[in-house]
């Protein structure tokens, strides 16, 4: 597998009052173009670090990160990032939220085209009845489509989605888990889901990754579980499939000896 996004050897840690204390030791991790890979970790264990360091809001201590051949030095627009909190202008419309994510990236086009666009991903995430709605007026699950839309709208190499829907009832969550995999699948993006779900991680994801405790402390990435289920997959249906059931059972087991790991 040709590694598109790769990390190799990255180091994070954070100084306190007794020291530094390390969160990240030694990940290493290689994603392929159009990959859609889950990465798994229990509270504390360094995911939302992961993000920001791929995202190149963070600098590493050590170790590289590198987006097709190239040192991730900085923030991108080739690094797109959907975050628990939408963080929207509330002042906007569902477009104009989203049409800011495409003017800043589509700079050198015309207005029409730009907004176009916006309007594209708008519908993709399926809001075009609400296109002129303001945040207040939304329910939270459509408040993150619209942060789902606008992370796209940048059009990034990469979309890094930091637990996005782990804020919304299970009702909602269900259906917009299966939302991004209806977008994934019809724009094949590279996708790095960061989540504490196991089943949004088999629904969603090609392979799957979970942090787990390293010897000196800190995180690192285990092995990756490659997940075999045909596509497209819809969450109601998962229960039925031998290899959602045996994907499931040697996720939570690693859980489970990772969680000993850490307390022993």
């Amino acid at each position: 597998m040709a590694a598109f996004l790769e990390l190799r050897g990255v180091r994070k840690a954070f100084a306190g009052s007794h020291g530094a204390t390390p969160v990240l030791a030694g990940v290493d991790l290689a994603v392929a173009e159009g990959e859609l890979v889950a990465i798994i970790g229990a509270s504390g264990s360094g995911k939302t670090t992961l993000v920001s360091l791929i995202a190149g809001l963070l600098p590493p201590d050590g170790g590289e990160i590198a987006l097709d051949g190239v040192p991730v030095r900085a923030p991108s627009l080739e690094r797109g990032v959907v975050f628990q909190n939408h963080s929207l202008l509330p002042w906007l419309t569902v477009l104009e939220n989203v049409q800011l994510a495409a003017d800043a990236a589509r700079s050198d086009w015309s207005a029409a085209a730009r907004h176009a666009r916006a309007e594209h991903w708008v519908r993709l995430v399926g809001l075009t009845d609400a296109a002129a709605k303001r945040p207040a007026q939304l329910s939270g699950g459509m408040r993150q489509r619209v942060a789902v839309a606008r992370g796209l709208a940048v059009e990034p190499r990469v979309l890094l989605l930091d637990e996005p829907f782990s804020a919304l009832d299970a009702l909602t969550r269900a259906t917009l888990q299966n939302e991004l995999a209806r977008i994934w699948a019809s724009d094949r993006r590279t996708m790095l889901l960061i989540t504490n779900d196991v089943d949004e991680a088999c629904l969603l994801a090609d392979r799957i990754h979970i942090l787990v405790p390293a010897p000196a402390g800190g995180h690192t990435l285990a092995d990756g579980i490659a997940v075999a289920l045909p596509r497209p997959r819809v969450s109601s249906e998962l229960n039925r499939q031998v290899e959602y059931q045996r994907v499931r059972r040697e996720i939570l087991a690693r859980l489970a000896e990772a969680h000993m790991r850490a307390a022993g």
